[in-house]
């Protein structure tokens, strides 16, 4: 039996911190700030977390790209002349083609390795609820050295990982062609806050409205809490587009109604950012179902 290796990418936004203590490799994915282009790593290396959010505060073009099956080779076959099996855990493929580039380069290393394993597991899963899917993952990886058993889990798991959000600015996920341009404008006249989820298919869908920041994270905390498996038991995942202050309340307000094992706030990084926009908020946890 050999060894396997994770891999996932930096839409996980998680810290370089947490993916190294998971022993999980993040492959960076390009973005483009007016036409150039920038790699967005873990540790944002090549553009701030503080930088990009005030560059999309401004209306700045910022545009994302998937990764090419180039990047992917380049990554695992550094794994596979090293004797070690894949598992690359991907981004949802709901929201991003990347997994067929991730596909192309497992055939032609395939080839060439034929005596290695490459799984390719798409998460259906985004942002911070894709990081803590990656980190419970790792957890399982741990007590489960057969690579095929360590899969099937994964698939039959993912499910269960809760993604629910809300955003401060429709129009962001009006240009991404999520809700319509009369939404958009009647929510901000309004100030309307969709509460939007992912569903099974790994995409996301409006789940619901309300009016006003502080109802949204409470609306966000409520469905955690009445759908969260053994809460006490869990570590809770909360991600932030550039606003810690509500980070903070939604946190505190969980805290208050149950008892979790730990609640961790979570950066956002530019490839879900630029889609969702500053003041994003969502909670993630592992729930009876999505």
């Amino acid at each position: 039996m050999s060894n396997y290796v994770l891999f996932t990418d930096v839409t996980v936004d998680i810290s370089e911190e947490i993916l190294k203590k998971n022993d999980v490799t993040a492959i960076p994915m390009p973005f483009f700030i007016d036409d150039k282009e920038y790699n967005h790593y873990s540790d944002f290396r090549e553009y701030g977390f503080k930088g990009i959010f005030k560059l999309l505060r401004t209306q700045a073009k910022v545009t994302t790209a998937q990764i090419n099956s180039e990047r992917y080779i380049e990554y695992f076959e550094e794994e596979l002349k090293k004797g070690n099996d894949i598992v690359y855990l991907c981004f949802s493929s709901g929201l991003s083609g990347s997994i067929q580039s991730a596909n192309i380069a497992k055939d032609i290393l395939a080839e060439k390795y034929p005596e290695r394993k490459i799984c390719v597991v798409d998460s259906l899963s985004a942002s911070c609820g894709f990081g803590l899917f990656v980190c419970l993952a790792a957890d399982k990886k741990k007590v489960t050295p057969d690579i095929d058993e360590f899969v099937k889990w994964c698939e039959n798991s993912k499910l269960h990982m809760c993604h629910w959000f809300t955003v401060e600015d429709l129009f962001f996920l009006h240009r991404g062609g999520r809700v319509s341009k009369t939404v958009a404008i009647a929510g901000s006249l309004l100030k309307i806050m969709p509460i939007m989820h992912m569903d099974n298919e790994g995409k996301l869908i409006l789940m619901g409205k309300v009016r006003g920041r502080k109802a949204a994270l409470e609306a966000l905390a409520d469905k955690c809490l009445s759908t969260a498996v053994d809460i006490e038991k869990q570590v809770i995942f909360i991600g932030h587009g550039d606003d810690l202050e509500s980070a903070e309340y939604l946190k505190e307000y969980i805290s208050k109604k149950a008892n979790p094992k730990d609640i961790i706030i979570n950066e956002m990084g530019p490839i879900i950012g630029a889609h969702s926009g500053p003041g994003t908020i969502g909670v993630y946890f592992w729930g009876t179902e999505r």
